[in-house]
């Protein structure tokens, strides 16, 4: 059973059924959740920056913010909103960082990172051994400085649904589940496949020119 909280208080018996898209990536970018609300009665309007919370019977599998509330006029009144969410990292890029590290392993730089600009995360899944020589942040959002540790040593990130930072070698996550005929993870039918060929072509004419006195 899915259930949605909003500031802690339980909405998913308002939740418009067939409303409720989650995108979930095994990488850096932004899982985003999105659903729709009846707000016939005395409901209260989630409004932005409020923490949704989703889970999936007992797993969680969603945690973030509100950025974005689109209501809805029925019958002259409001009614209905979309309630756009992203992930713990709209949070985590709440602050920027200003500053140096030398001779500093990944991992230490990962949680001296979070300790200084980001107090309410953990860096439990970013143990690193990986020694930088130098680095400079100048006024960067925090995801912005794991993406350049990231790229240096050409591993990936995410944050996860309890605000710890998971910094891995590429390629070596996995998704959660996996699909067969017979296991349930998947819609029936619902596979679609998509021949286009409007992007082919068989010839492609090159025009020269000159360019500082050199023909091309």
């Amino acid at each position: 059973m899915i259930t949605i909280t909003n500031n802690g208080t339980a909405i998913g018996s308002w939740v418009i059924p067939d409303s409720l898209v989650i995108t979930q990536n095994l990488t850096n970018e932004s899982d985003t959740a999105v659903f729709a609300l009846n707000l016939v009665g005395s409901r209260t309007t989630p409004v932005f920056d409020d923490d949704i919370i989703i889970y999936d019977d007992a797993s969680k599998i969603f945690a973030g913010k509100v950025v974005e509330v689109t209501g809805a006029m029925k019958s002259g009144k409001l009614e209905v909103v979309k309630v756009q969410c992203v992930d713990h990292t709209f949070e985590f890029d709440r602050q920027l960082a200003s500053v140096t590290y030398e001779n500093e392993t990944i991992g230490a730089i990962i949680a001296n990172l979070v300790l200084n600009y980001a107090p309410t995360f953990t860096s439990v899944n970013a143990a690193s051994a990986f020694v930088i020589q130098k680095v400079v942040f100048n006024q960067v959002p925090l995801s912005h400085c794991i993406r350049k540790l990231a790229d240096i040593v050409r591993y990936d990130w995410y944050i996860d649904e309890d605000k710890d930072v998971h910094f891995f070698e590429k390629f070596t996550n996995t998704a959660p589940f996996d699909l067969s005929d017979t296991n349930g993870n998947h819609v029936y039918s619902s596979l679609v496949r998509t021949d286009d060929g409007s992007q082919l072509i068989n010839r492609v004419k090159v025009r020269g020119g000159e360019y500082d006195g050199n023909a091309y």
